[in-house]
């Protein structure tokens, strides 16, 4: 099925830009009564408001988190029983949108056991990543995935596809298959609605040097349940592999760019997040300057564009503020960069403040010139003819 037509949002608004602002505000775990007011007043008072928001959220694939936060916050306006025209109604449309996601996952989720038995049965415990994590402990029901990601061992990966083509599962024959590349072609069955990613590695090359697979490894617990196995990461090393992910593997940092739907997925992942998980994660940030500045962007623009409450000992930095405003401005359209990839100064700058460095240094025991050095290599790009480190 074509994705446009199974998303029941409206295209009349296609001629003008998505009002990411809009969305961020609709999306926000603030619940400051002032801000609920007024923006309750805007949703009911006019329709080209639900316009806007449906038309920014189909892009960003934010529908079915859009219904989560509206709900919970009181704002879809109620149906009536007996609509009086055949246009769909804010909560008609939300109930839809609710519906096809909660039914994809459904299937998704049936998918993801049929692949996790195939792999069992052939010896392989696999890690289960992203989606895959939310899926197998039913949480995020508002979370979509295009893709369902596993990581198998290195050793084991020829394996792997093999007992998966075995089962019915094929690649995509316009899809090349690149042996250096972090995961194989996506593979794809009729009873699955998401392609399924085998990872040799957990990240890119830009991705592993924040969290490497191995370390990934080292670090997850083997669960099961009625029978099958997997690994998972805590929540802590969780939200950072997926920090590391949305910024550095989609390489949002080079265009100067948050993710709006990574940027969600880290606030609400956040918003649960137990103190000691917190220090985990923190901790993960505090290996290199780079991933320090990192972890400062995404808690201001989770605070600033979605109404994050953090701990009272998580403080927000000026710089990391300043530069999540930069990067609002050029999300929603109000800032055009005189240079291609502006983010790779911002986070540099942000890398390098005296005071990320001074805390780096202090965590790993490294004298500052090597956290700036090294801070300097990771953002370099890792382009090379072969696709090889």
């Amino acid at each position: 099925m074509d994705a446009r037509n199974d998303n029941p949002i409206s295209q009349d608004m296609e001629t003008a830009p998505p009002d990411f602002a809009l969305l961020r505000e609709c999306l926000s775990f603030s619940t400051n009564p002032e801000r609920l007011r007024s923006l309750r007043i805007r949703l009911l008072s006019d329709r080209q408001t639900w316009e806007k928001i449906y038309y920014a959220c189909e892009p960003t694939r934010l529908g079915p988190a859009l219904h989560e936060r509206l709900s919970a916050q009181a704002l879809i306006p109620p149906s009536p029983a007996k609509p009086g025209d055949e246009l769909l109604l804010p909560g008609q449309v939300m109930e839809r949108i609710e519906t096809v996601s909660m039914a994809r996952r459904a299937d998704l989720a049936r998918g993801l056991l049929s692949v996790v038995k195939v792999l069992n049965n052939a010896g392989i415990v696999p890690l289960l990543l992203k989606g895959s994590r939310a899926l197998w402990l039913d949480r995020s029901h508002w979370r979509q995935m295009r893709d369902l990601d596993l990581l198998v061992p290195e050793p084991d990966f020829a394996e792997a596809q093999s007992a998966l083509a075995e089962s019915g599962f094929s690649p995509d024959p316009e899809v090349a298959e690149r042996p250096h590349r972090h995961h194989a072609p996506p593979l794809f069955h009729e009873d699955i609605p998401a392609a399924i990613e085998l990872h040799r590695r957990a990240g890119n090359r830009y991705a592993e040097q924040f969290f490497p697979t191995a370390e990934i490894w080292s670090l997850s617990n083997e669960v099961q349940s009625d029978g099958l196995h997997v690994r998972i990461l805590g929540d802590g090393d969780d939200v950072w592999h997926n920090l590391v992910h949305h910024y550095f593997g989609h390489s949002g940092f080079a265009r100067g760019l948050v993710d709006l739907k990574g940027l969600f997925e880290f606030a609400a992942a956040c918003s649960v997040l137990e103190e000691k998980e917190f220090g985990t994660l923190r901790a993960n940030a505090l290996r290199c300057a780079c991933g320090l500045a990192t972890l400062d962007l995404w808690l201001a623009a989770a605070t600033e564009g979605l109404g994050l409450e953090l701990p009272a000992s998580q403080e927000i930095e000026t710089d990391a503020m300043k530069a999540w405003e930069r990067m609002r401005a050029r999300q929603d359209g109000d800032l055009q960069s005189p240079v291609r990839y502006p983010g790779y100064r911002e986070t540099l700058q942000l890398a390098l403040s005296k005071p990320r460095v001074d805390a780096v240094s202090a965590h790993c025991n490294r004298a500052a010139p090597r956290v700036r050095l090294a801070a300097v290599n990771k953002l370099l790009p890792k382009v090379t003819r072969n696709g090889r480190w």
